[in-house]
């Protein structure tokens, strides 16, 4: 059974995802936070068939 979490995130599409990603890489960088010359992904891995 997907969590409650699992359930809102997975309803975010990826053009949503997009410009979240492009609003965080731009205040960190100008807040000089990050240099953005390498990228780092982590992930969660579900099963998604229940067989």
């Amino acid at each position: 059974k997907a969590s409650a979490l699992q359930g809102v995130i997975s309803l975010i599409r990826a053009e949503t995802w997009e410009r979240i990603n492009q609003l965080l890489v731009s205040g960190a960088l100008d807040a000089r936070i990050e240099c953005a010359k390498g990228v780092r992904i982590d992930s969660t891995v579900t099963d998604s068939l229940n067989l």
